[in-house]
C-alpha cells in the first residue's frame, strides 16, 4: 500500500484549454497531456444519496442511504462512502484517494458487510491488489494497463462529474473502471443534452441534463440532473430495460 502523508488545502477542477474546448465538442480528460485546472465547486462537503431499484410493478427494492464524505488533503482528494442497505448483507464501506491535479486513482479499498476486503493500489501502467492490506481478497489482482493509460475510478463517477465544465451540447469522454471489474477500462460518453429547471423539495433548482447511452437497441442509458451552481449531482436516474434505478439526493 502507497503511503499518503501530505495534505490539501485546497481543489481545482479539470478541463482542458480553451482552445481545444472552442475547437471540439468532445473533451477527453485522459488524451490531453497537460490538462489546465482552475477552481470550481468541489470542497470538504458530505453528501447523501436515497439510491434504489424501482421494479416493473412499481415497487421499489434495494433501497440503500450512501454518504460520501470528501476530504482535500494536500495533492488528494479522499473520498470515504458509507452504504446502508435495507438488506445489511449489502453494507460497504469504500474509502479512495486520488490525485487532485487529474483526479487519476492512488488507492482504493472496499469492505462489505462480511468483511470482505479488496484493496489496490494504481500505477501508470497496471493496477495491483495491495499486498500490505491483511486479507485482501484481490492480492492476487494484477491488471496490465493498455497505451490508454490508467483509468478514472467509477466509484467516483458523482465527485467525477462534479468537475466538469459544462456547457450545452458537449460530450465528456471519460475513460472509466470499476476496480477489480472483469470489464475492462473503457471510454464512456457523457453528453449535455438539456439545461432544466427541476423541481425538488429543496424548490426549483437550476441544472443541466447530462446523459450516457450504455445500449442503444435496448434503451439502457443513464440521466444526470447537475445543478449549475457547484456542479452538485442532484439525481440520476438509469433504465436498464425494465429496470429502473434511482439516485436522489437527501
Amino acid at each position: 500500500m502507497k503511503k499518503f502523508t501530505t495534505l490539501l488545502v485546497s481543489i481545482t477542477i479539470l478541463h482542458i484549454s480553451n482552445y481545444i474546448m472552442a475547437q471540439d465538442k468532445t473533451i477527453d480528460f485522459n488524451k490531453d497531456s497537460q490538462p489546465i485546472l482552475k477552481p470550481l465547486s468541489i470542497k470538504d462537503q458530505i453528501t447523501r444519496y436515497l439510491v434504489y431499484v424501482e421494479l416493473p410493478n412499481g415497487t421499489m427494492s434495494d433501497i440503500s442511504i450512501w454518504e460520501r464524505n470528501v476530504k482535500l488533503k494536500n495533492d488528494e482528494i479522499i473520498v470515504k462512502q458509507s452504504w446502508a442497505n435495507q438488506d445489511k448483507t449489502k453494507n460497504r464501506i469504500v474509502y479512495s484517494v486520488s490525485d487532485k491535479k487529474t483526479f487519476l486513482p492512488k488507492y482504493h479499498k472496499s469492505v462489505n458487510r462480511d468483511s470482505v476486503i479488496e484493496a489496490y493500489d494504481f500505477y501508470t501502467d497496471k493496477i495491483v491488489g495491495a499486498d500490505s492490506i491483511a486479507n485482501n481478497s484481490k492480492k492476487d489482482f494484477n491488471l496490465e494497463l493498455s497505451n490508454s493509460g490508467l483509468p478514472h475510478n467509477w466509484e467516483l463517477d458523482l465527485e467525477m462529474l462534479q468537475m466538469l465544465p459544462y456547457q450545452l451540447n458537449r460530450t465528456f469522454s471519460l475513460f472509466f473502471y470499476h476496480p477489480g471489474g472483469k470489464t475492462a477500462p473503457k471510454y464512456y460518453n457523457y453528453t449535455v443534452i438539456n439545461e432544466e429547471k427541476l423541481s425538488t423539495s429543496y424548490g426549483v433548482i437550476d441544472t443541466w441534463v447530462l446523459q450516457i447511452i450504455y445500449d442503444i437497441q435496448k434503451d439502457s442509458k443513464a440521466t444526470f440532473w447537475i445543478r449549475k451552481s457547484d456542479n452538485m449531482v442532484i439525481k440520476m436516474y438509469e433504465k436498464y430495460g425494465p429496470v429502473k434505478r434511482v439516485k436522489q439526493i437527501i
